[in-house]
Formats: C-alpha cells, sequence, structure tokens
C-alpha cells in the first residue's frame, strides 16, 4: 500500500538523523500517523493476478478444424468482405496429416489474418496430435519454436501476447469438444458450416473440433475499510490489453470468487471510463490507475463522491443520434411517438443468433403493427454488409447503425439483444428478447 502517511516517515527519519533527535518515539508517532493518512485517504495499490481468470468456467467456444491442403489456405475478411489466399511456411519434419483452427486475438495490427491467430494441427485424428501455435502471427510456423504436445485432462494452453504488455500473456484453454445430444452436434456444425469463413475451406467433422475458454480476466480479491470484494479487469476486445477506456471493462464480484461476470451491468460489469467510479455496498470507490500492462491498479475510497447512475426499467431513454439507412443522422425520438412501443433490436449479420431471430422477428411486427415500431440497430458491421443483409432478408422496419457509446450508453453488452421503450420515451425492458416480447405483447393485448 502507497500512501502519502509514508513519504511523511522517511521525512521525519531524515529530519531526526539531521537534528540529532532521538528516533525511537518519533518513528512510533510516525507510524501512528502513517496509518491514519492510510485510513483517511482509503488508498490501495491492488496487484492482479498474473494468471487471468476465466469469465465463465463451464462457457467455451465451439472451434472448428479445417483441413489444410498444401501450404495455403483461404480466409474471409470482414473489414473488406472479401475472401483472399494466405500462404503458410510450414516447419521442417511436419506431417501431412494437417488441420488448423483460429483463436479471435486482436492484438497484432501486422497479422495478414485480422483478429485471429492460427494454429496447425498435426495428425489431427490421433491422440496424441502436435500442435504448432503461429505466435507471432506472421503465418511463418518455422519461427515459433517447438510444437506443444496435447494433454488430454489439461488439454492446450495457447499464450499470445501485445507488443505493449509482453509480460502478461492472453491466454486461451483448448480442449476437444464434446456434445450433450447428436442434435446439438448437428445445430453447431450448421451454424459454422453456413457462414462466410468457411468459404474456400474444408471443414472437417465436429468430432475433431476444440473448444476454446478465453481467460480474459485478471484479478484479485480486495480488502478495503469495512468492504471485501473481488475486482477485475476484462480484456473485452481480446488484444492483451486490460486497460484501454471505453473499451475493456471492469468487473466487481464477491470476494474469494474464481468467476467473475462479463456481461450483464446490473452484476457489477461497466466500461472503463476515465472516472472509474462503483459500488459496492454502502460506499464508493475509484480506480485511480492502471498500469500500462494492467497487472496492477490503484483503488481509493471516495467521500464526497457518487457512483454513475445507471439507467433502469421506469427511466427516461437518453435521446441520441442515429444514422439510418434512409434518414440518415437523426434522433431517436422522433422514432418513438409512432407507436405504443418501440423495440430496439441490436444486432449483426455475423451472428448466428441474430440471424435465427428475423423470421420471429418479421412476424411480430406484422402480428403488432399496431402497437409495436421495430428499430434494428446494427453493431460492427460496414454499411454496406448491413444494406445487403437487410435486402437478403427483406427487414423492412427502420434499420441503422449503433456506434459503441450507444452500446455503453443503453448497457448493451452482448448481441442480440432487444430494449423495449413505450410511447413516451420511458424504457419497459433493458434486456427482452424476441420470444419473451411476444409474450408481454400478448398480456398486453389481453388486457
Amino acid at each position: 500500500m502507497k500512501i502519502c502517511g509514508q513519504d511523511f516517515l522517511i521525512s521525519l527519519i531524515k529530519y531526526t538523523k539531521k537534528k540529532m533527535i532521538s528516533l525511537k518515539p518519533l518513528i512510533c508517532l510516525g507510524i501512528l500517523i502513517s496509518l491514519v493518512f492510510s485510513d483517511l485517504l482509503g488508498q490501495s495499490t491492488v496487484d492482479l493476478k498474473a494468471r487471468p481468470l476465466s469469465e465463465l468456467s463451464s462457457f467455451s467456444t465451439p472451434m472448428p478444424l479445417y483441413k489444410l491442403s498444401g501450404k495455403s489456405f483461404m480466409h474471409y475478411h470482414v473489414a473488406t468482405d472479401q475472401q483472399k489466399k494466405h500462404p503458410v511456411r510450414l516447419p521442417e519434419g511436419i506431417g501431412d496429416d494437417l488441420a488448423f483452427f483460429m483463436s479471435f486475438f486482436t492484438g497484432n495490427e501486422k497479422s495478414p489474418i485480422n483478429d485471429y491467430a492460427v494454429t496447425i494441427v498435426d495428425d489431427y485424428e490421433s491422440a496424441n496430435p502436435k500442435f504448432y501455435i503461429d505466435k507471432n502471427q506472421n503465418l511463418d510456423f518455422s519461427d515459433d519454436g517447438d510444437p506443444l504436445s496435447w494433454d488430454e485432462e489439461a488439454g492446450l494452453e495457447v499464450a499470445l501476447y501485445h507488443k505493449d504488455n509482453t509480460h502478461l500473456p492472453y491466454l486461451l484453454n483448448v480442449s476437444r469438444i464434446s456434445f450433450a445430444t447428436d442434435a446439438s452436434k448437428q445445430r453447431v456444425e450448421e451454424s459454422f458450416g453456413q457462414g462466410p469463413e468457411t468459404v474456400g475451406k474444408t471443414i472437417l467433422p465436429a468430432k475433431h473440433w476444440m473448444s476454446e475458454n478465453r481467460l480474459n480476466i485478471i484479478a484479485n480479491d480486495v480488502i478495503m475499510a469495512s468492504d471485501s470484494f473481488k475486482i477485475g479487469l476484462v480484456d473485452w476486445n481480446s488484444n492483451g490489453l486490460y486497460n484501454e477506456v471505453g473499451v475493456d471493462k471492469i468487473s466487481i464480484g464477491q470476494y474469494g470468487s474464481d468467476q467473475l461476470n462479463v456481461l450483464e451491468s446490473s452484476l457489477g460489469v461497466q466500461t472503463q471510463s476515465e472516472d472509474n467510479l462503483f459500488r459496492w455496498g454502502e460506499n464508493v470507490y475509484q480506480i485511480r490507475e492502471i498500469n500500462k500492462g494492467g497487472s496492477e491498479l490503484v483503488l481509493k475510497k471516495m467521500f464526497d463522491e457518487a457512483a454513475p447512475n445507471k439507467l433502469s426499467v421506469g427511466d427516461a431513454l437518453p435521446d441520441f443520434t442515429i444514422t439510418t439507412l434512409k434518414e440518415g443522422e437523426n434522433s431517436i425520438a422522433q422514432h418513438l411517438a409512432d407507436s405504443k412501443y418501440t423495440y430496439l433490436k441490436f444486432w449483426a449479420s455475423w451472428c448466428k443468433r441474430c440471424i435465427d431471430e428475423i423470421p420471429e422477428l418479421k412476424d411480430l411486427a406484422g402480428d403488432y403493427s399496431k402497437k409495436l415500431k421495430v428499430v434494428g440497430l446494427n453493431c460492427a458491421d460496414t454499411e454496406a454488409v448491413l444494406k445487403e443483409t437487410v435486402k437478403k432478408n427483406k427487414m423492412k422496419w427502420t434499420n441503422g447503425m449503433a456506434s459503441l457509446d450507444l452500446l455503453d450508453l443503453l448497457l448493451v453488452d452482448g448481441i442480440p439483444h432487444g430494449i423495449l421503450v413505450d410511447a413516451e420515451g420511458k424504457i419497459v425492458d433493458l434486456k427482452i428478447s424476441t420470444l419473451d416480447l411476444r409474450l408481454f405483447l400478448e398480456q398486453q393485448t389481453a388486457k
């Protein structure tokens, strides 16, 4: 704990040495003053654990395996909406029975495969495959050291680094995929087999796939004043940095827990800001500083500050500007008075669940056309992709783009996400699915 009382104590010792005064009583006094300063200032340096936590230890992402034939593969680039052929350099001694998977990682701007790190699996059908990880993301697998061996119990740990945070890895735990039922296996295979990322690739049967668990939280337990809690920093954009204002998250949870939530704002998650104020119990705290690598932060208990207000059901929806395909820039307020309810639907073309919900949303918009207006707000697609998706799926409601600031303002932490607002602009529900919306409208009609 670093506090100004310590500076006072050091100055006191220097002064007594200079004046030849007895140190013992004055040092005791200095320690007492130091402790008082510590309590008054309520400031502490928190060292965050070097090994990140998983956001949910039971959650993992399917990792399709693609057959690697020859020395190149095709890849779809979301930003340009184009397919491109990428050559690879293989290490000496590697076998012929090769496959590869792609891990989401945005920490290397020079990577030819935007936002992904590639791992080649040698002898992927065997019980003991070898894994060649492209650690520097240059598609040259001969300069990354020896391959990693498979551990049936622990799986495989992939460590990737941002150039500005070389002491703290971004970790991925890779294991063999398992399915609860044949039906769930079929759904997953169909879901990944239809995406643009599979174009030009030979996708292998799901029995060969892996699953990935992102260990993207660094955290530790904190005891301050009468409070005890766990505080964590979430690498939200998966680039190996943990302190990016407006992007990365802060998560507050129960003391001693080995998990932290990263999605629900109501459960202690917020986007990092210039203030970084949060409430725990009756007290308000502020993260004063996060070091560049995210390995430590300075935490202060506040005495005259209020934690930021978060939107709640019943609050007035803040007015904000959206850019729609037909009207261009306009205020959200002008869309609210047209109907008894307005449904703000946040989605993206690359989100399988979002696309799967479109037929039901079309039915809802038709069945309750006199009561409900739908405003689709797209996340992270280009305008060209948005227009193409809207046309392809015949999405006849208002469609526009959602900025990161808007997602933060409305506590949207994942997609698909729906917010229901009444004609007066008051929030009816901050997170309502398409199915729950139908049930709600049925109940309102029955009254």
